[in-house]
């Protein structure tokens, strides 16, 4: 039996961090709607625009601990 070579240290940090590139421009997109509707001054409760936010940076906070490998769940996905 061949023993698997183990992933360098640099290449698994970046997948590590790869939902921080996917994260951050949902929350900007969520924010500057609520910005950019915020001083129309016919809509109300614009502020439903910003409660998005909360669970994205949540869910990339819980994949760092987890180790979550999206990488590996999208070529796992994608070739399977």
């Amino acid at each position: 039996m061949v023993p698997l070579p183990q992933p360098p240290r640099l290449a698994l940090a970046l997948t590590l961090t790869l939902p921080l590139p996917l994260s951050l421009p949902l929350t900007r997109y969520h924010y500057l709607t609520f910005l950019g509707y915020s001083t129309l001054p016919f809509l109300r409760r614009c502020e439903y625009f910003v409660y998005p936010i909360a669970p994205i940076l949540a869910l990339y906070a819980l994949s760092l601990p987890l180790n979550l490998n999206c990488t590996g769940l999208v070529v796992g996905w994608y070739f399977e």
